[in-house]
């Protein structure tokens, strides 16, 4: 949650909460897919599409103990083969400049980074919490695309 600003859950119930109301597939066809390691058959995070305003976004994000295995490079990969399947034709990602790991899982799948610009000018137009603000002063938002078609 360092680099997203998102609070997590509360409780198994808030999170069986969204996935029940979770609209994606039905308006979009697409979202976000659990990730389950193989070894154990537990969840270690998520990745997969989402249709936001400013682009559809490649997003992913895991436990820390599954960072540094290849594990977000190997479903982002399939995501990216997802989208190229569903025809879209082009994918964004974005990532905080101190989430080395996050951006380069984007450039391995072959997204380009076009504008990197400072959080505080960024969170101008995005409702952005205080406190993450705070913990992100300095850093820069890289973002990337990658065209598809």
């Amino acid at each position: 949650m360092r680099y997203t600003g998102d609070a997590g859950f509360t409780s198994t119930q808030s999170a069986l909460n969204l996935i029940k109301s979770y609209p994606n597939y039905q308006r979009d066809g697409y979202g976000r897919w659990m990730v389950i390691d193989k070894s154990t058959d537990r969840p270690i995070g998520w990745c997969g599409l989402k249709n936001n305003p400013w682009g559809i976004d490649l997003g992913f994000r895991f436990f820390e103990a599954a960072w540094g295995q290849g594990i977000a490079t190997e479903c982002a990969v399939a995501t990216v083969e997802k989208a190229k399947a569903l025809g879209l034709s082009d994918l964004i990602g974005r990532a905080l400049s101190e989430n080395i790991g996050s951006w380069k899982v984007l450039e391995k799948v072959g997204m380009q980074r076009y504008e990197s610009v400072p959080i505080e000018e960024f969170s101008q137009d995005y409702n952005i919490a205080e406190k993450d603000l705070d913990s992100w002063k300095g850093q820069m938002l890289h973002m990337y695309k990658l065209e598809l078609l």
